[in-house]
């Protein structure tokens, strides 16, 4: 279901949305209110410049107040007795420009990380340690070996 934030309630850890698109089970709620429990450990995605950025988990990472109204989210949920407590979060639509600095920064944060992990593993500046240098002698060797053999039978013709 797609929503935006009419208000956070960081209290009561619920959040209002009016409801902008449903599935056809949910098409008659359009255009309503409804309040969701956002419980601890709830996962929250931020999609901007058309990238996903890695969940941030409620309470640990980030908390309500990184939501705000007028956001757009995308919302997953399920029915807990008569409350609808959501279980995935993902905002397409924020104005809270902290939140998109951080979320661009963690993740820049990681691919930097990577890169330079596979940058350590593509160092081919050395050989490794268990490399010798027997096959080279050995090369070398073969070589004498043929080059005596061509001289001895240019020397019997």
């Amino acid at each position: 279901m797609r929503a935006e934030i009419v208000e956070v309630m960081t209290a009561s850890e619920e959040m209002k949305v009016k409801i902008t698109e449903a599935g056809d089970d949910m098409q008659a709620r359009v255009g309503q209110e409804e309040t969701f429990s956002v419980p601890a450990n709830t996962p929250i995605e931020y999609d901007l410049d058309g990238s996903v950025y890695e969940p941030f988990v409620l309470g640990t990472d980030i908390d309500l107040t990184d939501l705000s109204a007028g956001d757009e989210v995308l919302l997953n949920f399920e029915m807990i007795g008569d409350n609808k407590q959501a279980s995935n979060v993902r905002n397409t639509r924020t104005s809270n420009v902290a939140m998109q600095d951080r979320a661009r920064q963690q993740s820049v944060a990681f691919a930097s990380e990577e890169t330079s992990e596979f940058a350590a593993m593509d160092n081919r500046d050395s050989l490794p340690e268990t490399a010798s240098l027997l096959p080279l002698i050995a090369g070398a060797g073969m070589l004498f070996v043929g080059a005596g053999a061509l001289l001895r039978r240019n020397r019997r013709k």
